[in-house]
């Protein structure tokens, strides 16, 4: 009997000797996984640069003298104006009898002037639809470079109604019209030197022509 309590406080002693571990000797299971879990790295940014800024267009300064436009577009040449590719195809130098002939009204042109028409063949390079009638009549101008001398369809004296063909039909992409565009009451001192030129109701002029070959 006494062996055998010997030997349970032999057992209990050593028990007693095997401290258990200390708070600071643990290791939290949060903090293990940090320091186990691998480190994300930076991806590298593959996007181009960006493009450098396109140049603008500035102004010209107001006492800039900008030289006229030259006349480019020969007698039958095909140019491209605004939406429409345009030629003048043929002038008519003397349009009275044809005047006389459309529309019995028509007045005569007055002494030391001559009616001049010319005739377009347009094709519309747009989108939808279009006629190119009104601007055409309204745009397509004359010029007298003798007298530098403007003339248009509208300003009096006028020619009045002109013959067939009118271009005024509307046509879509691709579609072609072809007709006396425009008439002039010219003075007689500037059928030499008559050349024509289309300038829109807004902005600079965008095209010009000469009339003879």
């Amino acid at each position: 009997m006494k062996l055998a309590l010997g030997l349970a406080a032999l057992a209990l002693v050593a028990m007693g000797c095997a401290a258990p571990p200390t708070t600071a000797d643990a290791v939290p299971t949060a903090t293990l996984l940090a320091t186990t879990a691998p480190v994300p790295t930076a991806t590298p940014d593959t996007r181009p640069p960006s493009a450098a800024p396109r140049p603008t267009w500035e102004p010209s300064a107001p006492d800039e003298v900008v030289p006229a436009d030259p006349l480019v577009a020969r007698l039958g040449e095909t140019v491209p104006v605004g939406d429409w590719a345009v030629a003048i195809t043929k002038v008519n130098w003397n349009a009275r009898a044809a005047l006389k002939k459309a529309n019995m009204f028509n007045d005569p042109a007055p002494k030391g002037t001559t009616p001049v028409m010319v005739y377009i063949k347009a094709t519309y390079m747009g989108t939808g639809r279009a006629s190119i009638g009104f601007d055409a009549g309204y745009s397509l101008r004359g010029l007298g470079l003798g007298s530098a001398t403007e003339y248009t369809t509208f300003e009096n004296p006028t020619c009045g109604v002109t013959p067939d063909p009118d271009p005024s039909k509307t046509v879509r992409t691709g579609g072609t019209v072809v007709g006396w565009a425009a008439c002039w009451v010219v003075d007689n001192a500037d059928l030499d030197t008559l050349t024509a030129f289309w300038a829109p109701s807004s902005g600079p002029i965008e095209v010009g022509f000469t009339l003879r070959k």
